[in-house]
């Protein structure tokens, strides 16, 4: 059984805890714990007379640990983000496993991206081609052009 010494130790551990982590309720709690008298227990027969009681203290190493919200270390498991859209024609990764950045995931089935490149490459000789022609025509106007200048216009 537990005497009144470990009763009081324990309250005295709850309190000091609640302090650390609760400061704002322990700061309203214990003036109104104070005000409530409690009623006093009598010693018993081999307790000390006196106001208080000598207590040593003896410094001790004490671990403290605490949890804080944060990203995870590098080492955990990350969620992918698509960066492309297409279908996926084959899975290169063994899920659970590690992978490497820079390692290629998935293989795309690369039809569309083919077909948009070349459209894209008919597309710029197509206006190569129309540059061509727009050089002939500049040439052959050119001296048109120069002819006329040198003509004087009728007012």
């Amino acid at each position: 059984m537990k005497g009144p010494d470990a009763c009081s130790s324990a309250r005295l551990k709850v309190i000091a805890m609640l302090k650390k982590r609760h400061p704002v309720l322990v700061a309203a709690i214990l003036p109104a714990r104070r005000t409530h008298r409690m009623p006093r227990r009598r010693p018993g027969p081999g307790a000390a007379r006196g106001r208080g009681r000598r207590v040593t203290v003896k410094p001790r190493p004490v671990t403290i640990t605490t949890e804080l919200p944060g990203e995870p270390p590098r080492s955990a498991s990350r969620r992918l983000r698509t960066q492309v859209s297409g279908v996926l024609l084959k899975r290169l990764f063994v899920e659970g496993n590690e992978v490497k950045a820079g390692q290629p995931l998935y293989q795309i089935d690369p039809a569309p991206f083919q077909a948009s490149y070349d459209s894209a490459k008919a597309t710029l000789e197509h206006a190569q081609a129309e540059l061509t022609t727009a050089k002939l025509l500049e040439e052959r106007y050119r001296p048109l052009v120069e002819v006329k200048r040198r003509e004087p216009t009728a007012v």
